[in-house]
């Protein structure tokens, strides 16, 4: 806090907040995200009470490793974190980043679904990701293209597979892994199913 007044770190105090909740159980997440949206957001309520199990192993998501996510700073990020699972909030958005043409993406993702495995953990589905990037024009390598970016489109983690910030093609996926078939939805089917208009 300064000195000259009550002004805070906003920024450091949702650092802080993340830390805090991230080595929190799925159990604790859970019940304290549902007193919050009892009291502040009666559909995410209705929602995570709907279908408690559904919820409670999504806030398992890499929770309780050595290096959990912190994807939470406030309870009122709960209904983003969870809107992929729910047909009621989730809102596709195919958007592609500037530097990729509709042709490039169609050519991603073909031979992601060529390769994708429904059963594979997030290891062995990171691992195929990585293989990926080459034959595609990226490095599996983020130190190789900070060294020599001239003629790669980005390392990766930078394309529509893995960041989240780059459109809905494939990023849920990527951040929930296979776990998303054992939260009990899309069992048996790819997650990327909506995506297949495009190719």
């Amino acid at each position: 806090m300064s000195a000259s007044g009550a002004l805070f770190d906003l920024q450091k105090l949702n650092d802080v907040s993340k830390n805090v909740i991230s080595l929190m159980t799925a159990d604790e997440v859970y019940d304290r995200a549902v007193n919050w949206a009892q009291q502040y957001d009666e559909a995410l309520y209705r929602l995570l009470m709907a279908d408690e199990p559904l919820p409670r192993v999504s806030f398992c998501i890499d929770r309780g490793v050595a290096k959990p996510r912190k994807d939470l700073a406030k309870w009122s990020e709960v209904k983003h974190f969870v809107a992929y699972f729910y047909d009621e909030l989730y809102q596709p958005d195919y958007a592609l980043p500037e530097n990729l043409t509709a042709a490039a993406a169609a050519e991603i993702l073909r031979a992601y679904l060529a390769v994708y495995r429904h059963a594979d953990d997030k290891d062995a589905w990171f691992a195929k990701i990585k293989e990926l990037c080459t034959p595609l024009g990226y490095t599996p390598n983020v130190k190789e293209y900070k060294k020599r970016p001239a003629g790669l489109q980005g390392p990766c983690g930078g394309c529509i597979l893995c960041d989240p910030h780059r459109g809905d093609l494939a990023a849920q996926h990527a951040r929930s892994s296979c776990n998303y078939a054992a939260a009990g939805r899309g069992k048996g089917a790819c997650p990327l199913a909506g995506s297949a208009e495009i190719l």
